[in-house]
């Protein structure tokens, strides 16, 4: 996609309860909205996935990206 120096950036809104929520704005490219585990560390720091940590971050790519209406989800 080309996106190797995208920084998303987070957005700060109301959860509903009167709190403040942070959502992470995916990154936009050929009218694709794109979130990666690469926009979020540095190139070269490494990434060990164990069970916990695999799915805070897809726990996180799901409920903290502000996706808006999405025809499909593909997860690689």
């Amino acid at each position: 996609m080309g996106l190797l120096d995208a920084e998303p950036n987070v957005l700060v809104g109301e959860d509903g309860k009167g709190g403040k929520i942070e959502m992470i704005e995916p990154v936009h490219r050929h009218g694709v909205k794109v979130m990666s585990m690469g926009f979020l560390l540095r190139e070269d720091q490494p990434v060990i996935w164990r069970g916990p940590m695999l799915n805070s971050a897809l726990t996180q790519f799901l409920g903290q990206v502000a996706w808006g209406m999405l025809d499909y989800l593909i997860v690689d």
